[in-house]
């Protein structure tokens, strides 16, 4: 194949398979982005509910192999196999170094990207020595290994001498819409969350923090947006007695997060254990919201240093006293927002996601490279 017009099209379309949950909106971004780009591009995916895609090959899978748990994963090989044989891609490219990563890692794949996501190197790997030593095996079977920040590269490194770069995932256009306005006097701080709000979400903490600020006289709400398994968050919220401070709104597609944020005043994300990066901190900051985030994983990275705020994990009267500045100062809160949409503006789409380009067309042009250890 040869290599590329300006403006990034190649010169002959190039065949991409990526091998990921394409229910995912940030898999469904990628996919966009290789249609634009001018791939011939394709999926293969284990989740029958995924939306198709305009321009997207989709790899169709029997309704018997539309299994749940690890199975899923193992019995979706022979037909993985089989399209990789016919479709014959120059890249195949796995997002997620679990079942993805590991049935992308066994396709025959001639040249093969693995993109590490956060817990599948940060958690998984340390739970047990087999999954430390499948994790080495197929990333040894990559060419590249992506990751998106800086502290996934350190993380991915102890596992892997193969090239490690960095591909920010990248924030839509949709969240660099003017914020909807200050709140009025007396109004309550707006804050917002978007997470699985699992016990490393740090739901429990920002809970707990909102009766120290009940406490104080300090007046707050809150929305959280994402999946509550087993309604565990909003049990806790109710044992606290915080639950006419909450409103638990669920999953919801971008767009709709991108509405949520604009009419909010500050994003917390509390993370308690490991934080791959923190997308949804950026697109925060992007709808204009400062951030307070725990010191966590990638989360620093991903918090302007000016406008944010980092504070310990697992620490509710941390919390509460960097909520209570903003809701306290005013000023501040403004300024703080037009600095962290400006901070946000280097990880717009557009900015970002030619640097996974680069991947592509440095494993096209030397399909062998020498590994070495560290990000790109």
């Amino acid at each position: 194949m040869g290599g590329r017009r300006d403006g990034g099209v190649p010169t002959e379309r190039r065949r991409i398979l990526l091998v990921a949950d394409a229910a995912s909106p940030i898999v469904q971004r990628w996919l966009h982005h290789c249609v634009a780009t001018g791939y011939e591009t394709y999926i293969f995916t284990c989740e029958p509910s995924a939306p198709d895609i305009p321009g997207v090959h989709r790899i169709r899978i029997a309704p018997t192999m539309r299994l749940t748990g690890p199975v899923k994963y193992v019995a979706s090989i022979p037909r993985l196999r089989r399209a990789v044989r016919e479709i014959n891609p120059e890249i195949v490219h796995s997002h997620y170094g679990g079942g993805y990563g590991l049935i992308g890692a066994l396709s025959g794949a001639r040249t093969l990207i693995v993109s590490l996501w956060g817990s599948d190197v940060l958690v998984a790997p340390k739970r047990s020595r087999i999954r430390a030593a499948v994790l080495r095996w197929m990333l040894r079977r990559a060419a590249a290994v992506c990751v998106n920040s800086q502290h996934l590269a350190r993380a991915a490194s102890n596992y892997t001498s193969t090239p490690i770069h960095l591909t920010y995932f990248g924030v839509e256009p949709q969240f660099y819409a003017s914020h909807l306005g200050e709140r009025s006097d007396g109004a309550p701080l707006r804050l917002a969350i978007v997470k699985t709000f699992t016990p490393n979400s740090g739901i429990d903490v920002l809970l707990t923090a909102l009766t120290i600020l009940r406490s104080r006289g300090v007046s707050v709400d809150l929305v959280a947006v994402g999946p509550d398994p087993g309604g565990r968050a909003q049990q806790f919220a109710h044992d606290l007695g915080v639950s006419g401070m909450v409103r638990f709104v669920g999953p919801a597609a971008p767009a709709k997060v991108a509405e949520v944020l604009r009419g909010r005043d500050l994003y917390v994300q509390p993370t308690s254990f490991a934080e791959g990066f923190g997308i949804a901190v950026v697109e925060a900051q992007a709808c204009g919201l400062p951030a307070v985030v725990t010191s966590v994983g990638g989360l620093v990275e991903a918090v302007d240093p000016i406008s944010g705020t980092v504070v310990p994990p697992q620490d509710a009267g941390a919390l509460a006293d960097a909520i209570a500045t903003f809701a306290h100062d005013a000023e501040l809160l403004r300024q703080s927002r037009a600095q962290a949409h400006v901070f946000a503006l280097a990880f717009r789409w557009d900015e970002v996601a030619p640097a996974m380009n680069a991947v592509y067309d440095n494993l096209h042009a030397s399909p062998t490279i020498e590994p070495r250890q560290g990000p790109s």
